[in-house]
């Protein structure tokens, strides 16, 4: 099964199954590509960048000349970050799925 298959929820798996094999492959590729990996997202933050990998420009000025917020925005980041890229992958999603039906 392909990777990104997997940071689908079951009801966008379910909607995935029911298009056409040449569908399927097209929702394959633009997901793949636009989808963003938690582990990589980490990285990033780890270096303080995660926001720009994000595709969030002016969040991550802001993140930057604020110092992270006065470090209550890194906390918050540290333990929400996963969850934030969950949720984009999902939306993303919702939007290919919902273009290509």
């Amino acid at each position: 099964m392909e990777k990104s298959l997997y940071l689908l929820t079951p009801s966008q798996f379910i909607a995935y199954q029911s298009l056409g094999m040449e569908k399927q492959q097209q929702f394959l590729y633009e997901f793949g590509k636009q989808s963003h990996d938690p582990l990589i997202a980490m990285i990033f933050f780890i270096f303080g960048f995660h926001y720009f990998y994000l595709g969030e420009t002016g969040k991550q000025i802001l993140y930057m000349f604020t110092l992270a917020g006065f470090s209550i925005w890194w906390w918050i980041d540290l333990f929400g970050l996963k969850k934030k890229v969950q949720k984009q992958n999902e939306l993303l999603a919702d939007r290919i799925l919902g273009r290509l039906k």
